[in-house]
């Protein structure tokens, strides 16, 4: 079922509110100083200018609604821009540092560190092969020396087995001298 609703629309509906007071202020009649207008026209004014209230808050009511809706949402983009900054803080923090012996280090400082256990560790080799070849070179004289005193311990064995001989053979020899006399 539908229903056809039809209104009288006089040229007044078509002007804007303030052309239609000027033009009910010109056709009405003057008594002293009062003007005088028809109940017709007045309500005819009034409903209009009611008409246009009532619309007018309509679209304000839109428009509060669209201004709390946009409001809401520049809060929820702020929120997740702020979330996104944070996440984008924690990411550049996280690529600038390294976990090292269970710390938190910025790169700078944890090459420092690898370099100066690196450049520590060929210090120490080089000072452990310092102390190596000393030690070979120490090792090289002792065993010259060694060799050295075995020659001459050697040499002095045979001068002594030799003087020992010599001295037996002497002893002998008195001994055969003092049986035979």
């Amino acid at each position: 079922m539908s229903v056809n609703t039809f209104s009288q629309k006089t040229k007044n509906d078509n002007l804007s509110l303030s052309k239609q007071f000027e033009q009910v202020y010109r056709r009405s009649s003057s008594y002293k100083d009062f003007k005088v207008i028809r109940k017709s026209t007045f309500q005819n004014l009034k409903k209009n200018t009611l008409d246009s209230i009532k619309i007018i808050d309509e679209k304000l009511k839109i428009e509060s609604q669209k201004n709390t809706r946009l409001e809401q949402e520049i809060s929820s983009v702020a929120k997740i821009r702020l979330e996104q900054n944070l996440e984008l803080s924690e990411a550049i923090l996280e690529k600038n540092t390294i976990s090292f012996v269970g710390l938190k280090l910025k790169k700078n400082t944890f090459k420092i560190i690898i370099w100066s256990i690196f450049f520590m560790f060929i210090i120490i080799i080089c000072y452990l092969a310092y102390k190596l070849k000393d030690g070979v070179r120490i090792t090289s004289q002792a065993k010259k020396e060694l060799t050295r005193v075995e020659e001459e311990f050697n040499s002095y064995k045979k001068k002594s087995l030799v003087r020992d001989q010599k001295l037996r053979r002497q002893l002998q020899d008195e001994i055969n001298k003092q049986r035979g006399i």
